[in-house]
């Protein structure tokens, strides 16, 4: 792999090498990411470090950063898996998010949706009929936010909220995930 060498604005030796470990921990970090993209059911630390070829100490803290900021998730036994990373997508009727989406709309419009995507059992726990998603929906109108409990991801809870824009604007949508237990 050619490397760039980008140029501190001062010209500063310094600089250049404080340049050079930032981007060598960025390729760390996405070549973290890259692993744990190609194991849909979760990877163990170890694993993860053998493949990057980095001590498991330092693994760790890698993992623990993009833990932190949602990149990732640990599901348990040091098992990781990628998180919810901007630009993903998950299924309407599966994700806190998603709901959360679908009660701003009505149920016709749901329907057609669903009928679209379809409702397939992501976990056992995932809604897979209209009736129940529309249920659901009811209750998170009532409540005012949007509670996934395992039913996108095995071990995984978010709960979601819709943020109004004043007069009529789009809304905007904030979510927290996190291993459950």
């Amino acid at each position: 792999m050619d490397e760039a060498v980008i140029e501190s604005p001062s010209g500063d030796p310094a600089a250049r090498s404080s340049i050079r470990a930032v981007d060598r921990a960025l390729d760390r970090a996405l070549d973290i990411l890259d692993v744990l993209a190609r194991a849909d059911a979760g990877i163990p630390l170890v694993d993860v470090a053998k493949a990057i070829g980095l001590p498991k100490s330092l693994e760790f803290r890698y993992l623990l950063t993009l833990e932190r900021r949602g990149h990732v998730i640990r599901t348990g036994d040091d098992i990781f898996k990628l998180g919810a990373v901007r630009g993903s997508s998950d299924p309407l009727h599966s994700s806190a998010l998603g709901k959360v989406i679908a009660s701003s709309l009505g149920h016709e419009e749901i329907r057609s949706v669903l009928a679209v995507e379809g409702m397939p059992a992501l976990t056992p726990r995932t809604i897979t009929s209209p009736e129940g998603f529309l249920h659901e929906l009811a209750i998170v109108r009532a409540q005012g936010y949007a509670v996934d409990e395992g039913e996108n991801e095995e071990g995984g809870r978010c709960v979601a909220v819709a943020l109004p824009y004043p007069f009529g604007a789009a809304m905007s949508l904030s979510a927290l995930a996190a291993p459950n237990g």
